[in-house]
């Protein structure tokens, strides 16, 4: 439709040319003005609606270098443009939007939509329009546009037309794309749609097509986009298509919302939710009153009961009876004071069957520190129950056998030495050597078995436990050492063995307790009589940085490098099976070694095979 002086003229296609004085009637009552603009005399009408709200005369804004003037520097270019690329290419409307300085310095916002008129007679080219006063939307998208930028949530706009993105919130945006967002402004839709993650963006793209398609109205799904630094970033992505006044179709607008730390937080609950359903513990959330809103797969496993059986029921329905009423007040008085509570359940399968639960018991408050749950996590204890009742037990059994043993054997053997002896002394000079060497044997032998369960019996009062140290400042060399030094002596007479004691001559008194220290040099100097067929062995003691050291020094048979590892474990000897040359059980060192321990003592080795050993034991002044 072309507009023209008069309404009964049709233009050369037959188009009917509506009367332009009744249009302007019609837009002035809408609050729409008219302009017109002649090129090349640049000569500008423009109705004095338009010129009343501008707040100029009459006389004013009729060139169009005038109108040039009172563009916003904003869209001085647009608008010059649009207006040339109108002229010169011959396009079929002119439409654009941009603001005018008022006679007081303020802006109007305007939108004009316009035509070239066809001319016959005259050179020059016309074009004719309509003004629309759209300051007041403007305004209203500039608040909305302001509360926009105030918030993280991106709102998009598809133009159906043009193929454009525009972007609305460019602070989230570009918080969101980094530097990306000055390569990713004004996108066309595809290089919108290359921002996601190729997955999300085959479905954003289907939605686009049905929104266009009308086969749905509005969509919203979560999709991953792509930052500066090519790291995924989940998003909301919403979407709505929206119809001009004619229910066409015009755009699509949406919004996207940065929901990364959502979706960080939804895994690491995720994952925390798999770590409780595959966990060996029991987990268990109840109400302040005790009914069950979860439990964990392996509560059901335990127990027996179903989901359907347990769920929003009260958690004593497994109670066993067993438990105490004090108990179980204790217990609710500690939970609900916001407490946390320790402690052992005995409680009831579903099949009857008794079970023993370890459990702690904590209580879940709100923002304002009130107890909405209780969290319980415990562990089913009931095999390690059992083994407890067997290891007691066997303890039991243990110390019993040891008390037998130290009776049925020591007892015997002290009675077997005893009137041995007797004999021998009664017989005196009426038998051989031959003779005494076998009484020698049987007295030997007879010392070695009690020695042996001397020492079984002491390991065992050790690991049980059991030992009580007498602690006391002592002189070590003059109540302990002097007095083994006497009584060795007498041995290295008899096997033909140099004894030597080294005495530090300095009264200095330790704090240990006296039966482990004097069991420490007994072993030490027991060992060394052993392994030393020839040679010498000597004590000696030195003061040195605050340590007081003992040092236990043979010239025997020596330890080998392989061994040494292994000397101070139980049973541990280096000459074993029948080959072996040398009597003991090997608990001397290992029991050694645990007496330097109770003394807060160090115990120091030093050997080479065929040349000798040296033990320093180093106690702390």
């Amino acid at each position: 439709m072309y507009i023209a002086d008069d309404k009964s003229k049709l233009n050369t296609e037959g188009t009917p040319v509506l009367n332009i004085t009744s249009l302007f009637n019609l837009f002035y009552s809408a609050n729409i003005s008219t302009w017109s603009l002649e090129f090349p005399t640049a000569i500008l009408k423009i109705s004095k609606e338009k010129k009343e709200a501008l707040g100029y005369p009459i006389n004013k804004l009729n060139h169009y270098v005038e109108f040039t003037d009172l563009l916003h520097p904003d869209d001085y270019e647009s608008t010059v443009k649009a207006l040339t690329d109108h002229i010169e290419k011959s396009k079929n409307v002119f439409d654009s939007t941009y603001r005018l300085r008022k006679a007081d310095g303020t802006y109007l916002w305007f939108r004009d939509i316009g035509m070239m008129i066809p001319s016959v007679n005259s050179k020059n080219k016309l074009i004719q329009g309509i003004s629309y006063d759209i300051t007041s939307t403007m305004e209203s998208i500039q608040k909305y546009k302001k509360i926009i930028d105030h918030t993280d949530t991106i709102v998009w706009e598809y133009n159906l037309k043009s193929g454009n993105v525009s972007i609305y919130n460019e602070s989230s945006w570009k918080e969101l794309l980094g530097n990306l967002f000055n390569k990713t402004n004004n996108l066309t839709i595809n290089e919108f749609l290359e921002l996601f993650h190729e997955k999300e963006k085959q479905i954003i793209e289907s939605e686009i097509f049905k929104l266009r398609g009308g086969i749905k109205n509005s969509s919203s799904l979560e999709a991953r986009i792509y930052d500066d630094k090519s790291e995924a970033v989940w998003v909301k992505f919403k979407s709505k298509i929206i119809s001009d006044t004619n229910h066409n179709f015009e755009k699509i607008t949406g919004t996207i919302t940065n929901i990364n730390e959502l979706k960080k937080m939804e895994f690491e609950k995720q994952k925390l939710l798999s770590a409780v359903e595959q966990s060996n513990s029991i987990f268990v959330i109840t109400d302040t009153n005790g009914i069950v809103e979860y439990a964990n797969p392996k509560f059901f496993d335990s127990t027996g009961y179903s989901s359907e059986e347990i769920l929003n029921k009260k958690i004593s329905v497994i109670n066993s009876g067993l438990m105490s009423k004090e108990f179980y007040k204790d217990l609710w008085t500690t939970i609900k004071s916001g407490n946390t509570w320790r402690g052992e359940f005995i409680n009831r399968k579903k099949n009857g069957e008794l079970f023993y639960e370890k459990a702690v018991i904590s209580a879940i408050k709100n923002e304002n520190d009130e107890v909405v749950r209780y969290f319980q996590v415990s562990e089913d204890i009931t095999e390690l129950k059992k083994t407890q009742q067997i290891a007691v037990s066997n303890e039991k059994v243990k110390s019993e056998f040891l008390a037998q043993m130290s009776h049925e054997i020591r007892t015997p053997v002290n009675v077997l030495l005893t009137f041995s002896s007797l004999i021998e002394m009664e017989l005196g000079d009426k038998i051989d050597n031959e003779i005494l060497d076998q009484f020698r044997i049987m007295r030997r032998a007879g010392k070695r078995l009690i020695r042996t369960v001397d020492l079984i019996l002491n390991m065992s009062e050790i690991h049980a436990g059991a030992y009580k140290p007498q602690f006391k400042f002592l002189n070590i060399e003059s109540q302990i050492l002097e007095p083994l030094a006497d009584e060795y002596k007498l041995l290295a007479k008899e096997k033909g063995i140099s004894f030597v004691y080294k005495k530090f001559s300095q009264q200095n008194k330790l704090f240990i307790d006296e039966y482990t220290v004097t069991q420490i040099f007994i072993n030490l100097l027991d060992n060394a009589f052993k392994y030393t067929p020839s040679g010498e062995i000597s004590i000696s003691c030195r003061l040195e940085n605050s340590q007081f050291i003992v040092e236990v020094e043979d010239t025997g048979i020596g330890i080998s490098e392989e061994f040494k590892e292994n000397i101070f474990k139980p049973f541990s000897q280096e000459h074993t099976g029948y080959t072996r040359r040398f009597e003991g059980n090997g608990l001397g060192l290992a029991l050694i070694k645990e007496y330097c321990n109770i003394n807060n003592a160090s115990l120091k080795m030093n050997s080479k095979i065929g040349e000798g050993s040296k033990f320093s034991v180093v106690f702390k002044c």
